[in-house]
């Protein structure tokens, strides 16, 4: 069985805890046509740090052929935050605490007639939970280096990409789906 997985760094996870006990300023784009979706990259500004959260596109052979599968990464922006010229910023949950991270994890195991053939593991999201609001940045699919932004009240209401929409079961395939949130520890 092959098992693929693309899953964030310590270092990274660092920086996203870092921002838990700090006041949320603003979420930026240089290619951010609207407050829900982005590409390639998006800073994370808070009164702790300023982070980068990017998509890199890796060539993977785990379903039998080559193909590119996004994965998220994270990283210290805080010169890039300094500067704002062509960037939009989006200040909902402004002023608000961080009181909580997470990360979103999402797992696939592919049976084919009752064998598992690969499993496939990644870091697609991370979220804030603000005093008011949480705010998630995440893979919009697996395929591309599309970012999705989303919003609601709590974790639970946050409507996000589901990893099961790319592989649906048939008689002989069998795609078992698993999301964990975790705490960036």
């Amino acid at each position: 069985m092959k098992q693929v997985t693309h899953f964030l760094s310590s270092g990274e996870k660092s920086l996203i805890r870092a921002c838990i006990g700090s006041t949320w300023i603003s979420l930026s784009g240089a290619d951010m046509p609207d407050s829900d979706f982005a590409w390639d990259e998006v800073l994370v500004l808070t009164s702790s740090n300023c982070m980068r959260i990017g998509v890199e596109l890796n060539e993977l052979q785990f379903e039998g052929w080559n193909d590119e599968y996004a994965r998220l990464n994270v990283s210290n922006a805080s010169t890039e935050c300094t500067r704002s010229s062509g960037m939009k910023s989006y200040f909902q949950g402004r002023h608000q605490t961080v009181r909580e991270a997470w990360i979103v994890r999402d797992s696939l195991t592919a049976r084919f007639d009752d064998a598992t053939a690969y499993m496939y593991s990644a870091d697609v999201c991370m979220a804030f939970q603000l005093d008011t609001e949480c705010i998630a940045v995440g893979l919009r699919s697996h395929r591309t280096e599309a970012l999705v932004i989303a919003r609601a009240n709590s974790k639970e209401n946050l409507n996000l990409p589901r990893l099961e929409d790319r592989w649906p079961s048939t008689l002989v395939e069998t795609y078992e789906y698993r999301r964990e949130w975790m705490q960036p520890d």
